[in-house]
């Protein structure tokens, strides 16, 4: 840091306009009340999840490790988040040095993104992993397979995007280093864009599985909401697609008008989490309340357990009944 840097700001202000490094305007408090708040929400239905799993069922599955995984990823983004409205997001570009909106870049684009994208990840993965335990046929796991194959390949390639955006790679975060750079907005959308499509594709999947099976209307369409409950997110992240061109494409000023996609991709991350708890909780109703779950002129469905508590087995589409989401 010396005088120079202290006293440019990192883009010419608006004509008309005062600089303001001492005490710039900031909505930056925007960021950290989601930051705050959803961790929160998320911790009751993650807690249940795990109690319902590892007391009621007796056995924690890989989807259960890979939620606790991405609400730890979560969790940090959160804090990195708070962290990073220290450094400039909320605040007018214009209002910040350039050595600010450097480290804002810089940590924005390393720290933030690594712990965004494997949240994303292992959120993600832990819905697929659950839908892979549901008895299908070898087609409907092929495709879960290549969703999780293709969500792994994007995530980590916008985890480490730094790495390839930028030659040499210190541009990416220092605009007064000489060298060249592809279209990171391009990049980012793109990557904005095969979330948003996983996601729609995670929720079409349940569909596939149980429409064509043999249920009472009640019951399939009931299954059928309980599964897609984990793929709520994708609401979110068709908002937050929406959410990123108006927000970074129409104005210069990145570091304010990234509040509002950063807020969304906070909401999405614990979204998920949330959705992806959700089918397990009917383990807890069935335990504190059975009676709503039998009927004395009604068969009772198969759980999971026989299925998911031993090695997977091979079953058809065609079954009569449908195993219950126990597990």
């Amino acid at each position: 840091m010396n005088s120079t840097t202290d006293t440019i700001g990192a883009f010419p202000p608006p004509e008309g306009t005062t600089l303001n490094f001492t005490d710039p305007e900031s909505i930056g408090y925007r960021v950290i009340i989601p930051a705050v708040v959803f961790p929160v929400l998320a911790i009751p239905f993650l807690l249940a999840r795990l109690y319902a799993k590892y007391f009621l069922i007796k056995h924690l599955h890989i989807d259960d490790y890979s939620i606790i995984l991405g609400w730890l990823f979560a969790l940090a983004n959160s804090i990195y988040e708070i962290l990073q409205t220290r450094n400039g997001l909320g605040i007018h570009i214009w209002d910040l040095p350039i050595y600010e909106f450097t480290r804002f870049l810089r940590t924005g684009g390393t720290y933030g993104s690594i712990l965004y994208n494997y949240g994303t990840l292992f959120t993600k993965v832990s819905i697929l992993l659950f839908y892979q335990r549901l008895p299908a046929d070898r087609h409907f796991r092929v495709v879960i397979y290549v969703v999780m194959f293709i969500t792994t390949g994007y995530c980590l390639s916008a985890s480490y995007w730094f790495l390839y955006t930028c030659r040499p790679i210190r541009k990416f975060w220092d605009p007064t280093v000489p060298g060249t750079c592809v279209n990171m907005i391009a990049n980012y959308l793109a990557n904005a864009a095969l979330n948003a499509a996983t996601d729609i594709v995670i929720l079409i999947l349940p569909i596939w599985l149980l429409w064509p099976l043999r249920l009472p209307a009640r019951q399939k369409l009931g299954v059928t909401v309980v599964l897609m409950t984990g793929s709520f997110v994708c609401v979110v992240s068709i908002i937050r697609l929406a959410v990123v061109p108006s927000s970074l494409l129409n104005s210069p000023d990145f570091t304010w008008n990234s509040t509002s996609d950063t807020i969304w991709c906070i909401i999405e991350l614990y979204t998920g989490i949330i959705c992806a708890c959700l089918p397990s909780l009917k383990i807890l109703a069935k335990h504190h309340f059975p009676q709503i779950f039998t009927s004395h002129n009604e068969r009772p469905d198969p759980s999971l357990d026989e299925y998911v508590g031993s090695p997977q087995q091979p079953q058809p589409r065609n079954n009569a009944y449908l195993p219950t989401l126990d597990g």
